[in-house]
């Protein structure tokens, strides 16, 4: 196999992120179109969390659709080969991270463990995409 036949063709783990950074962002953007569409995903929740999405300023609704949705498009730009993937993920930590910060000030009482959990997790994950996207864009892979 020539060196120019392996440098065209991406690694398999490119396609194993991208997929499932495919799927986990996916749902993220699910939940959010929820909880902006359906009153009876809402009234699912929690009422001091339903209640505060529902008074959620419009800059802190636009800053979580960006995390989400740039989260998505970053996982598409993985799979595309794109080296936009990064800034685009950059773009998604960001809005993820102030979304974050804005819902957890925004809550009348303290989240419980497991809800920090997933809120660690939904961070780690973009510091991870946004590593590696970096990390393929270094290596040639992402153009």
């Amino acid at each position: 196999m020539s060196e120019e036949s392996s440098a065209a063709r991406p690694p398999v783990h490119l396609w194993v992120v991208g997929v499932l950074g495919v799927l986990w962002n996916a749902y993220g953007c699910f939940d959010y179109l929820m909880k902006q569409t359906s009153a009876s995903y809402l009234a699912a929740l929690p009422p001091e969390q339903s209640t505060m999405l529902a008074q959620m300023p419009l800059w802190a609704n636009v800053v979580w659709a960006i995390g989400v949705w740039a989260g998505l498009l970053g996982c598409i730009l993985l799979l595309l080969r794109s080296r936009w993937a990064a800034h685009v993920f950059r773009l998604s930590l960001l809005g993820a991270a102030v979304g974050t910060a804005y819902q957890v000030r925004q809550l009348p009482q303290p989240m419980k463990s497991s809800d920090w959990v997933l809120t660690i997790a939904i961070l780690m994950v973009c510091v991870a995409l946004l590593i590696y996207a970096r990390w393929q864009t270094a290596r040639g892979v992402l153009r």
